[in-house]
């Protein structure tokens, strides 16, 4: 007995002082029902404030993550980051425990918030429910979103896994599946399996993930929140799809090259008008945004393509836009695509931004592939125009 007793202090005390040096980042609200059990509360406690400090890390290096649901706690993860910075203040929003409910003898759902107090006028930034989960005498931590998707049904299609309430229309599924298949053999993809998940709205969305609240993300009923993790892409959309009755292929070409090129690497305004080629844009089909193109444009010989270029203009509307850079793009990589194969397009592709400050970058990573220069662009940009173009390429 006494010396179960000393292992008992010894384990208080090592929680004690794992709070305590991390300047008890998780504050504890006086009122929430801990478990009964002191030692498995205050190990809850210690596993928990490690889990939110690491969360400001990379998703990698948290060991407190249940190992089982890795990539469904990475994309919950990924919201937690900056969560306590404000433009001014690093540490302005704190962690407080506010619910510890016991799910069975192995779990408990975890409620928190960050919030902060300016002038005795507290600030909500957000608020989470996770998973906790006793393995080995200790916690580690994950979603809930397995927990909360239990029973949805599943369909495997292609290299793609849909997770859905009710129904699925498996024609649109099938015809996704086929595009990603398509998309990542040309990227050079390392994903080999995709799980979707087809919500109603963002909001829900949110809550089968474990983000009761957001600040960042008031007002948005659509959106959708993606991450990939070693071989698996895990998507999860709210675009009022939750039969998946519908999906734009463009929207899923720039979703695919995102999992692919990293973000300061990436030159959107290349990857869309790539995107116009594969996916058309609005619904409007490649071949039609061309005819629109250069009914709009392409009849004036004295027309300064590299003004209109740099200048982005839209020759779309305000609410669909259609650029002239992201059509001219388009000819670029239709162009680079038949002759030298998508590795070349890749090179555009990730060229990095295209801002004014960005240019002799860019440029020079252009002319390396098309030989096409600041010089040279209005006489080549005509040949485009004018080049007759099959309409289709081979996937």
């Amino acid at each position: 007995m006494k010396i179960k007793s000393i292992v008992i202090m010894a384990v208080l005390l090592a929680a004690a002082v794992s709070v305590n040096a991390q300047a008890a980042y998780l504050i504890v609200n006086s009122e929430v029902r801990l478990p009964k059990d002191s030692v498995e509360s205050a190990i809850l406690i210690s596993t928990l404030n490690d889990f939110l400090i690491a969360a400001q890390q990379s998703n990698e290096d948290n060991q407190r993550v249940l190992p089982s649901e890795k990539i469904e706690t990475y994309i919950l993860l990924d919201e937690f980051k900056d969560i306590t910075k404000t433009q001014k203040d690093n540490n302005f929003f704190k962690p407080y425990l506010t619910n510890v409910m016991k799910m069975n003898d192995e779990q408990y759902l975890i409620q928190l918030s960050y919030m902060g107090v300016r002038e005795n006028t507290s600030y909500l930034r957000a608020s989470f429910e996770i998973m906790a989960t006793k393995v080995d005498g200790t916690f580690l931590y994950s979603s809930p979103l397995l927990r909360n998707t239990k029973d949805w049904e599943s369909a495997t299609i292609g290299n793609c896994i849909f997770h859905y309430p009710k129904q699925l229309n498996r024609e649109q599924a099938e015809s996704y599946s086929k595009y990603v298949a398509v998309f990542d053999g040309k990227l050079k993809s390392p994903v080999k399996t995709t799980e979707y998940y087809c919500c109603g709205n963002f909001h829900e969305l949110q809550k089968l993930l474990g983000i009761d609240y957001k600040l960042d993300y008031t007002g948005y009923l659509k959106n959708s929140l993606t991450i990939v993790f070693d071989d698996k892409a895990l998507i999860l959309a709210g675009y009022d799809n939750a039969t998946f009755e519908n999906f734009d292929p463009h929207d899923l070409f720039h979703s695919r090259v995102n999992m692919v090129i990293p973000a300061d690497k990436r030159n959107n305004v290349m990857v869309c008008g790539c995107a116009y080629i594969h996916g058309g844009s609005w619904g409007i089909s490649w071949e039609e945004i061309q005819k629109i193109f250069k009914a709009k444009l392409a009849g004036d010989k004295t027309t300064d393509w590299l003004k209109l270029y740099l200048e982005n203009y839209n020759l779309g509307t305000k609410e669909k836009d259609m650029t002239v850079s992201q059509v001219i793009n388009a000819l670029i990589c239709r162009k680079v695509e038949k002759e030298q194969g998508f590795s070349a397009v890749m090179e555009l592709l990730a060229s990095g931004k295209a801002g004014a400050k960005d240019k002799e970058h860019f440029f020079g990573i252009l002319e390396k592939v098309t030989g096409i220069n600041e010089k040279n662009f209005n006489k080549e940009v005509w040949k485009l125009i004018n080049e007759k173009q099959d309409e289709t390429i081979d996937g």
